[in-house]
């Protein structure tokens, strides 16, 4: 078994208190900032590399199940600092799991990245995961399939763009909307012509039409 990190011993309590209210007090935290909490664990993500797979899911899953906050963002270190290990069978034995544990915009949005990172370079798996994600009961997993190609500039998939967000366009979910807004918004840099013609073309919530043209 790997060796294992105890984050306790560093916590904050003031600051503890303060990252919780930022959160609406839904997760206790330790009180250690991005920085701190990188420094601390930077021994364990390199070690993390000569990890198997099945060993990296299973300490991806204990850091995950802890109660602080720090230590779910340590499991999505993990996942991060091995995406180019990772591979889709991982994602779909384990990791989709995560993203409807202990679930809010932090933890998935941060979840999204490596799944990113592994649909870029795999782009024939983008409309297998884009399509299981954006029919999952799960708004969390919607959020994802709506916001999984950000960034991907002239390499997005308008196709795969327009179901995704067409599968959650009526949903009256804070987190959808915004997913929706974010993502018409993100591609307006790339391509404004389609993101004019959609937002023409579909009925939009207020808030996905403001963030979505914010900068047509």
């Amino acid at each position: 078994m790997p060796q294992r990190i105890d984050l306790q011993p560093h916590g904050n309590a003031i600051k503890a208190q303060e990252m919780a209210r930022y959160m609406k007090n839904r997760f206790p935290f330790l009180g250690i900032n991005k920085p701190e909490r990188h420094a601390l664990i930077k021994p364990l993500l390199k070690h993390s590399q000569s990890w198997t797979p099945r060993q990296l899911s299973a300490e991806v899953l204990y850091y995950y199940g802890l109660p602080e906050r720090e230590y779910q963002y340590l499991a999505i270190d993990l996942v991060q600092a091995n995406v180019k290990r990772v591979t889709l069978a991982d994602w779909e034995r384990c990791y989709f799991d995560l993203l409807d544990q202990k679930a809010w915009w932090d933890s998935v949005d941060s979840l999204r990245k490596p799944l990113a990172d592994l649909l870029l370079q795999n782009p024939d798996q983008l409309a297998h995961v884009v399509q299981l994600l954006m029919n999952d009961a799960s708004l969390w997993k919607r959020r994802v399939a709506i916001t999984v190609q950000l960034q991907y500039k002239e390499k997005t998939n308008k196709e795969l763009l327009q179901q995704s967000i067409e599968a959650s366009l009526t949903i009256n979910e804070f987190f959808i909307q915004k997913a929706i807004g974010w993502a018409l918004r993100d591609y307006s840099k790339h391509n404004p012509q389609w993101v004019r013609q959609f937002m023409a073309e579909h009925s939009l919530s207020a808030l996905a039409a403001r963030e979505g043209s914010k900068y047509l």
